[in-house]
């Protein structure tokens, strides 16, 4: 009777053994399964995010598309009538941008502009520029060197070559450090003859500040670049604004163009595990 007593013990010990390793393992497998799917919801919850904020800031953008379009049809008899600095003679090489001055289409189009950008936040320039005498003129006047002729300037002709279309600039920093995004513009005649060029330049600086109030799930934040990498806004770190992705020190990010929409995780210089999520704006025009 001992033995048997014994010898059952032991199957049933080993039959408990085997229930133990059993739950052991449907733990670690239905624990593995939970926390992927965490991350796949966790993953899917950050994608929704970024597509609310890419609409927000497409929205923005857009609004000056939408502007610079009606100034483009509301301005189109400019031929000749935007004054030339190519032949002007000055005693000076700098000549005096004087708009009001310059008969009635010239002041009547400088007094859109200015109302035009005291009341949209955003807007630091709008100019015009004539294909016939190369005229320009911008809100605010600024006043031109000799010889100035924005025909032979990349971002008119970038509005020439795109004549059917609104384009965008590279961000580019300016001479006071603001960050800024021009939208041009062609101008044609009820021919569709091509006349000029309209620009906005849009300080970025409001992109910024929407970027800092934006928080990625608990601990995440945004970061904004442009086609070619450079940071326009940070939500984190202010000082990589204008700066290029690579000082992240993130390989993968070495070459946005690789990425329509993706996301891996990657250990930083801090020593911490981060998860980014790529997301290439919903605006062709804008990369």
């Amino acid at each position: 009777m001992k033995k048997n007593f014994s010898i059952k013990n032991k199957l049933i010990i080993s039959f408990l053994s085997l229930i133990l390793v059993f739950l052991g393992l449907l733990g670690s497998i239905i624990y593995n399964k939970v926390q992927n799917q965490t991350k796949e919801d966790y993953i899917q919850s950050i994608e929704k995010q970024i597509t609310q904020v890419d609409s927000s800031f497409n929205n923005y953008i857009v609004s000056f598309e939408e502007n610079i379009n009606m100034f483009s049809k509301e301005l189109n008899n400019l031929e000749n009538q935007i004054t030339s600095y190519v032949n002007k003679k000055y005693e000076s090489d700098e000549i005096p941008m004087t708009p009001l001055k310059n008969g009635s289409f010239e002041a009547s189009a400088y007094k859109k502009f200015e109302n035009f950008t005291k009341t949209h936040d955003g807007v630091e320039t709008v100019s015009i520029s004539s294909e016939d005498n190369g005229g320009y003129m911008q809100y605010p006047a600024i006043s031109r060197k000799k010889g100035y002729d924005p025909r032979t300037r990349d971002w008119y002709n970038e509005g020439k070559k795109n004549k059917d279309d609104i384009s965008f600039t590279d961000v580019y920093k300016t001479s006071s450090g603001s960050m800024v995004m021009s939208v041009i513009s062609p101008i044609k005649d009820t021919n569709s003859k091509f006349k000029g060029v309209i620009t906005l330049d849009i300080n970025l600086k409001k992109l910024s500040e929407m970027s800092k109030n934006i928080r990625i799930g608990q601990d995440g934040y945004l970061i904004v670049t442009d086609k070619e990498g450079t940071i326009i806004a940070d939500g984190e770190d202010e000082g990589l604004v204008s700066k290029s992705i690579k000082e992240l020190n993130v390989k993968k990010l070495d070459d946005l163009s690789a990425y329509t929409n993706n996301n891996f995780t990657t250990k930083m210089d801090d020593g911490k595990e981060y998860l980014i999520n790529v997301k290439k704006s919903s605006n062709e025009k804008l990369g």
